[in-house]
């Protein structure tokens, strides 16, 4: 795992996040720049990882830990998801929604930066 390019990918997609927040709150469209914040969290839990995966060894090693993380952090988030559109709680599934399609998001990017499925 080349741990610099993976953080500058995250990086960019955390940027990216902060600039439609700032232009959604200018349009006081406060709901949609709270999803954009929500996106940012996700984005910043992964960076972390990252870094923590560069504690772990070799780039197998790193890969190994990124690729688990993929799969442990949501777990949480499916469940909170199945739980919400169980009780019809759309707000707060639309939340959990957000947070897995920027899951599967990192996820794209790191199956295709490795070419291997994660």
């Amino acid at each position: 795992m080349n741990a610099t390019t993976e953080a500058a990918w995250l990086d960019s997609q955390i940027a990216a996040c902060a600039v439609r927040k700032k232009a959604l709150c200018a349009d006081e469209r406060k709901d949609e720049a709270n999803f954009e914040q929500i996106r940012m969290n996700v984005y910043n839990i992964f960076k972390s990882m990252l870094s923590v995966a560069a504690a772990c060894g070799g780039e197998e090693a790193q890969d190994a830990f990124f690729e688990r993380r993929l799969v442990t952090i949501p777990q949480a988030w499916r469940e909170a998801l199945a739980k919400a559109e169980a009780h019809q709680d759309t707000e707060k599934a639309q939340i959990e929604r957000i947070k897995l399609e920027a899951l599967e998001n990192i996820r794209g990017h790191f199956v295709q930066t490795r070419g291997e499925s994660a």
